[in-house]
């Protein structure tokens, strides 16, 4: 009768409060539904690891930690597997169900074997602990409790997806789920080319095809999410493995006096950094295990992990070169005492581990060299036959001021210095946060406790790897984001340190509640800061107006996501290959994309091609059937004015069916190849003057031209009257220039500004 009386009480509250809010409108739906995927997509994963590392021999790991890496491998598996369905194009129709069922199939059986015999000795164990509970309980809940409710909120809204997410890391997967299948990107696009990881799990929202942009994002976004659950949770295992048979389970909310994770960009934001963050504890673990033993299923597990690692980001270096470090130093340990048995140590060790981790690499650097012919495309490029590679391309450029310079000791000294003092200085884009430094001082300033504490080997040997990443991470690419990557092992080693100093005394006790209530202080209003370079607010705030849309009666418009190409992607057939010119974000265009940037791909020179056949021969043999631009502004001014001149020529004179939806136009690829015509004359109407010139010498006329405006007399509008009037292309410069000559607003049609200056192209 009790349960007859709770049902009822149920259902007589779903009838009232259906009366004020119709059930189907709730919010809470949409997001339940958004965990039942990504618990089903995590309990998938799960379920093949643990099926494959069964197939070992010999591992013997202790339960959580064999969970851990159950789901490492899993995830492994899962990409690789989906990357390899979409090589043979199989990512349509009923793919994004069967393909995650078939591996909970696998292995079901199974784990939940496993998962009984281990919840029976969990049981059994927590029946014999008789531990005192520890002070810190309550306030290490709190800290953490309140750390992921921040996170969460910020991941509830498409809007919070990173720069690269839009770029690439979901723009991708968008790509890839609409053509069906996973391809290369002949005009060699960079970023296509990058170790992606991230990307093959996110191509899994972007398969179900019930599911609208802003609930791919979502899901993509949750995914990510499950990741960081799992790094957290598995966090407290790397510190009790610095002390074998203590218990540390809530050191994982040592993440949040890290404060730099709640702000952009090193929060979770759809990308790759927290992936890749993932890694870091599975990787110390097996890294543990083989370390003395060299036991083959101990061996190939750390490849697997060192393979996730170097699958997600080429940053994994900052994991990879210390561990590499103390597995060469075990080496050559084990070849000296084994030194009669040193051929079959090193078949059985370091050549299972190499080939392992070789093999399991193989999607990324195989896939480069049939592609591209280069593994690591378009890096090395002098030592590998790359393509493509335009005559003139230079190959790819980074952003400066991210590596060290000068001299090698200037640089090394530069190096050793940051390694203790890199929290202490921000190294980020300054519109983010200014010159404020928001990573988190902790482990940094743990430091110097170390010599005062009773610190094992284990602990100082962590610590050491930490800082040996962090030089690498600025040997290489000092932004703060990339040091997510190490924030796993920053954590375990600071709260190996505060444990340690903990135990002490009651005035360390008092001093380190002082430094960790000073760091939270500092760091407390970093979650609010309205300084998302993508949204230009706080993500929680957005979160917050989201979640009051039912009350406000925005049920159909809550949904819709704003990136500008929502328009064009309706305009779009189904089966269209779209030329994005000059534009870095591609999420949303919702079809195969072919880019033009001159940073980011070597397949599309216009200053080479010059002339409208060969641009239409180079776009057709990639696949183009739409072009789209941006109408007002070149917003990078990546392409020179010589090769834009070339580009909007051919738009403008042989694009078909041309439309515009906003700042954007769209026209047709030309269904017949234009005749062969070398450019015409350029005038150029600038701060020396009025001239015309040969269209190969307008780039270093605008490079050389001065800012101080030349005096003009009674015969100049008649002269550059006459200059217009021969000309293919004008060019003026706006500093200088105060009036448009007539001819040009009767025979010319505008092109999108390049900075100060105009283009015109001759009707």
């Amino acid at each position: 009768m009790l349960v007859a009386a709770l049902i009822s009480a149920v259902a007589i509250l779903l009838h009232a409060t259906n009366g004020h809010e119709r059930l189907d409108r709730w919010l809470f739906w949409p997001y339940a539904g958004l965990w039942a995927l990504t618990l089903g997509w995590a309990f998938a994963c799960l379920s093949i690891g643990h099926a494959l590392l069964s197939t070992v021999p010999r591992l013997l790991l202790p339960p959580r930690e064999r969970l851990v890496f159950d789901f490492a491998v899993g995830i492994l598996a899962f990409a690789v597997g989906l990357f390899v369905a979409g090589l043979f194009g199989l990512l349509r129709g009923p793919f994004a169900y069967l393909f995650p069922l078939l591996l909970t199939i696998v292995g079901a059986p199974g784990l939940f074997g496993y998962l009984r015999r281990g919840f029976r000795d969990w049981r059994a164990a927590r029946q014999c602990e008789c531990l005192r509970p520890s002070p810190l309980r309550t306030p290490a809940l709190v800290l953490g409790t309140l750390g992921l409710a921040l996170i969460y909120l910020s991941i509830m809204i498409p809007e919070n997806a990173a720069f690269d997410s839009l770029t690439y890391h979901l723009a991708m997967p968008e790509e890839w789920a609409a053509a069906g299948r996973i391809k290369s990107f002949p005009e060699g696009w960079l970023a296509g080319a990058l170790p992606h990881l991230a990307s093959w799990l996110y191509t899994w929202p972007f398969t179900i095809g019930p599911l609208g942009l802003f609930m791919r994002i979502e899901l993509a976004a949750h995914m990510e999410f499950a990741l960081f659950l799992m790094t957290l949770a598995a966090t407290p295992l790397l510190v009790e493995a610095l002390f074998p048979g203590r218990r540390a389970p809530l050191t994982w909310t040592l993440y949040f006096v890290f404060p730099g994770i709640f702000l952009y960009d090193s929060s979770l934001g759809s990308a790759a950094d927290h992936v890749l963050a993932f890694w870091a504890v599975p990787l110390a673990l097996a890294t543990r295990r083989t370390f003395g033993s060299w036991q083959p299923g101990r061996v190939a597990l750390l490849g697997l992990m060192m393979a996730g690692a170097a699958l997600t980001k080429y940053q994994a270096l900052c994991l990879l070169v210390p561990v590499s470090l103390i597995l060469l130093i075990d080496v050559l340990r084990q070849l000296i005492r084994r030194h009669g048995h040193a051929t079959r140590f090193l078949l059985t060790g370091p050549a299972v581990l190499s080939a392992v981790a070789l093999v399991a690499t193989a999607p990324h650097w195989l896939a480069n060299v049939i592609w591209y012919g280069n593994p690591v495309y378009p890096m090395l490029a002098k030592y590998f036959p790359s393509h493509p590679w335009a005559a003139g391309w230079k190959g790819p450029t980074m952003d400066t001021g991210w590596t060290p310079e000068g001299p090698l000791a200037a640089r090394l000294q530069e190096t050793v210095k940051a390694v203790f003092t890199f929290s202490f200085v921000p190294h980020d884009w300054s519109p983010f946060h200014r010159d404020v430094p928001v990573f988190g001082f902790l482990f940094t300033l743990s430091l110097l406790l170390l010599p005062f504490v009773r610190a094992g080997r284990r602990v100082w040997l962590l610590n050491g790897c930490v800082l040996l990443g962090v030089f690498t991470w600025y040997w290489t690419y000092h932004q703060d984001r990339y040091l997510q990557a190490l924030l796993p092992w920053m954590v375990a080693a600071t709260a190996a340190t505060l444990m340690l100093a903990w135990s002490a005394n009651f005035g360390a006790r008092i001093g380190i509640a002082a430094l960790v209530a000073l760091q939270l202080v500092w760091g407390g209003d970093l979650p609010f800061l309205p300084t998302h370079a993508m949204m230009g607010d706080a993500p929680v705030k957005r979160a917050m107006t989201l979640l009051s849309t039912t009350y406000r009666g925005e049920w159909d418009s809550r949904f819709r996501t704003h990136f500008g190409y929502e328009e064009i992607s309706g305009y779009l057939p189904k089966e269209a290959v779209v030329l994005l010119h000059e534009e870095y974000l591609r999420l949303g265009v919702g079809r195969p994309v072919v880019g033009d940037s001159a940073r980011w791909q070597g397949g599309i020179h216009y200053p080479v091609l010059r002339q409208p056949d060969r641009v239409f021969d180079r776009l057709k043999s990639y696949g183009v059937t739409h072009i789209v631009w941006n109408r007002l502004q070149s917003i990078n001014r990546e392409i020179p004015v010589s090769g834009e001149l070339v580009f909007y020529e051919f738009v403008f004179h042989h694009g078909r069916e041309r439309r515009d939806f906003g700042a954007l136009g769209v026209v047709n690829m030309p269904s017949v190849r234009p005749e062969a015509s070398p450019p015409g004359l350029v005038a150029y109407l600038g701060c020396q003057g009025e001239r015309d010139m040969q269209w190969s010498e307008i780039d270093a006329a605008v490079a050389s031209d001065s800012r101080a405006p030349h005096s003009q007399d009674a015969d100049t509008a008649a002269r550059m009257d006459e200059l217009v009037s021969r000309a293919a292309f004008v060019v003026v410069n706006e500093r200088c220039q105060d009036r448009l000559p007539w001819p040009v607003q009767q025979s010319f049609v505008a092109a999108p500004r390049w900075g100060d200056l105009t283009l015109w192209v001759r009707r």
